[in-house]
């Protein structure tokens, strides 16, 4: 007797990935640990180096989103560094050809002048950098402060529409150099080291002392003369000696008598 089993069918599992939601506000690219150029017109225009790189190809406003630390150079035609900027968070607007940098944004261009504000958008279609907010200018001899800010791409041709101060930059020493190597007044120090001026205080302070005061200097009898040849030591006159306090009386010659 033959029997037949019908061959059992089994059900296949597909695993479905979760919502990732509207595709505009996800990120169609997400990079870590960036270093790349960047070519504008056929031209390798900048560098950037970033923590996190998040493209957002899908927003109404594609953009490109670097959450964390970022730092990028800016090239000339001939490959030189131009300008040099850092900040905290910054984006780009692909289409608009626009960056928007916020927080502890840092700016040097060639000559080394240093811009530094919270706020700093970057026109790449009209050239222009600009800023509405607290802009601190540092250049090499003077310190700009205001609000309102304009500026070419290079920065070396700007404006500060309302300038709140004008700081001379003073000129301070190096604390990092080493001691320095200039001669040492030896007569200001004393044989411990303590400066003169503590010294003469101190004598000052030993003759008002009461004890200074009472005590009387002894005086010493010179034992040469004037001509600084020494004076001889007196001796006693022989004989009988003279009684103190009394005159001696020289003896008269007896007057003579006549025959």
């Amino acid at each position: 007797m033959l029997f037949l089993v019908p061959p059992s069918c089994k059900k296949e599992h597909t695993e479905t990935l979760p919502d990732f939601g509207d595709r505009k506000t996800v990120p169609g690219m997400a990079v870590d640990s960036v270093t790349t150029l960047i070519s504008d017109s056929g031209k390798v225009r900048y560098k950037v180096l970033a923590a996190v790189w998040n493209i957002y190809d899908q927003a109404d406003d594609p953009y490109w989103f670097f959450p964390e630390k970022f730092y990028f150079e800016r090239f000339d035609d001939s490959l030189k560094v131009e300008s040099v900027v850092q900040g905290d968070t910054a984006r780009y607007f692909s289409e608009r050809k626009l960056w928007e940098l916020k927080n502890n944004v840092l700016v040097m261009n060639l000559t080394g002048e240093q811009f530094e504000t919270n706020l700093l958008y970057w026109d790449q279609g009209s050239h222009r950098v600009y800023s509405d907010s607290f802009i601190r200018i540092e250049q090499h001899d003077q310190v700009l402060t205001g609000y309102g800010f304009e500026s070419n791409e290079q920065l070396t041709k700007y404006k500060i529409f309302n300038i709140k101060g004008m700081f001379p930059i003073d000129s301070e020493p190096d604390s990092t150099a080493g001691p320095s190597t200039g001669t040492v007044n030896e007569s200001a120090l004393s044989e411990n080291g303590r400066p003169a001026t503590a010294r003469k205080a101190e004598a000052r302070s030993e003759a008002k002392s009461p004890e200074a005061a009472s005590a009387k200097p002894r005086r010493t009898p010179s034992t040469v003369n004037s001509s600084g040849k020494p004076i001889p030591k007196e001796r006693p006159a022989r004989g009988n000696p003279r009684t103190p306090g009394k005159t001696e009386e020289k003896g008269l010659p007896e007057p003579s008598r006549l025959n």
